[in-house]
């Protein structure tokens, strides 16, 4: 399954994080949701430097 994040970097960088921090959570996810604002499916897990973040992304058929 590929995911896509809106890439949206000022909406990331906004909360002191970094596209490496998203793309690690994305491919290391603890667990999988749904997000409650938007219904799109989200992830959330650790950054490398150990903060616990929530990514929402849209999957994409390839």
């Amino acid at each position: 399954m590929k995911c896509l994040w809106n890439g949206n970097v000022e909406h990331v960088e906004q909360h002191w994080l970094t596209v490496e921090d998203v793309e690690h959570v994305l491919a290391n996810p603890t667990r999988h949701s749904v997000s409650r604002s938007s219904g799109f499916p989200c992830v959330f897990g650790y950054t490398p430097e150990g903060l616990f973040i929530i990514v929402v992304y849209e999957r994409i058929d390839s």
